[in-house]
Parts: structure tokens; C-alpha cells; sequence
């Protein structure tokens, strides 16, 4: 999987996770959640949101069968906090992204002139020099019994059933119309 398809995963999370946010915070409740541990027992109170925040006393007691305002409440604080994370994140991603190009590292090397190629030494090779490493590997397969089918391929090489995958392959990057290449 390439980089930049799992950062735009990422990126397709974290809207959602606003999205869901932003869904909640649109129903809930205004005012604020103060708690309070009380020996074994914790207490919830509800203050107004015109309310100053410091000002005010202690705010209304929430009584057990009303419990569902602080749970809303609560969610509501929580869902702000991961909506404006996630915006930043999102943020990150797109200054990111706009800055970086996966094929950059490749395309430095392939853009050189041949001559000047000659006289470095790249860290990263070609998808078709990988190949013609690959191909040059001298590989001793298991023999063949009679009651094998044999596959021939391209090349003239005899192969079982699932080598001629390598086949279709090769052949598919030669003519440039390999599916993987299509889904970046």
C-alpha cells in the first residue's frame, strides 16, 4: 500500500469523525458539567450557559433519572475536543500532501541524463531494473513427473500452474497495462 493512499484513509477517518462530532453537537444541550466526588458517591450539576462560568455557585444537582443531560453534556465537551484534533490533523494532512510527491525520490534518477546516471550510485533502483535483477536470478525448480501438465510460457520456460502468474506479469508490465498501475 503507498503512502499517500494510507494518509488519505486517514484523512477520510478523521472527516467522518467530525462529521459524527458535529451530528451530536448540534442536538446537544448548552450550559456546562461540573462534577463532584462526594465520599463513595459522585454528583453531576448542570450551570446555564449564560452563566458565568467561575461566578456561579454550584449549578442545579442532576438527579439520577435525569442523568442523560450530563451524559450529553459530556459527549457534547468531548465531541468539540476531537473535532478541532481532528481538523488540525486534517490540516496537517493537506499542508503535507501538497508538498509531497511519492514518485519524486524515482523520477530524480530516471530524469537524469543517461551519461551523468553512469557516474552515481542511486539508493533507490527502477521498477524495471528490480525486474531485470529479478530475471537475471537463476532459479532450479523441482523436476517434473509425467503425470504433470506442463505450462509453457512466454519465454519458453516449462512452469506449474501457479508460476504463470511471474508470466502474465511480465508480459503485463512490458506493455504498460498492468492494473496495479492504475489504482494510484
Amino acid at each position: 500500500m503507498r503512502m499517500t493512499k494510507i494518509i488519505l484513509e486517514e484523512r477520510e477517518q478523521l472527516e467522518q469523525v467530525i462529521a459524527r462530532a458535529k451530528e451530536r453537537m448540534a442536538t446537544a444541550p448548552e450550559g456546562f458539567l461540573r462534577i463532584a466526588k462526594k465520599e463513595k458517591d459522585i454528583e453531576y450539576y448542570y450551570k446555564e450557559a449564560d452563566c458565568n462560568r467561575r461566578g456561579s455557585a454550584n449549578g442545579k444537582y442532576i438527579k439520577k433519572n435525569e442523568i442523560d443531560l450530563a451524559r450529553r453534556i459530556a459527549q457534547r465537551d468531548y465531541d468539540v475536543k476531537i473535532a478541532k484534533n481532528a481538523e488540525r490533523r486534517i490540516k496537517a494532512i493537506d499542508s503535507f500532501l501538497k508538498e509531497y510527491e511519492e514518485t519524486d525520490i524515482k523520477d530524480i534518477y530516471e530524469k537524469m541524463n543517461p551519461y551523468r546516471r553512469e557516474l552515481i550510485t542511486t539508493n533507490i533502483i527502477s521498477d524495471e531494473e528490480y525486474i531485470r535483477q529479478w530475471q537475471a536470478v537463476v532459479y532450479n525448480g523441482k523436476d517434473f513427473t509425467n503425470d504433470m501438465q506442463e505450462i509453457i510460457t512466454e519465454r519458453g520456460e516449462i512452469v506449474r500452474s501457479k508460476s504463470i502468474l511471474t508470466s502474465q506479469f511480465l508480459k503485463c508490465h512490458k506493455e504498460k497495462k498492468c492494473i496495479w498501475n492504475t489504482l494510484d
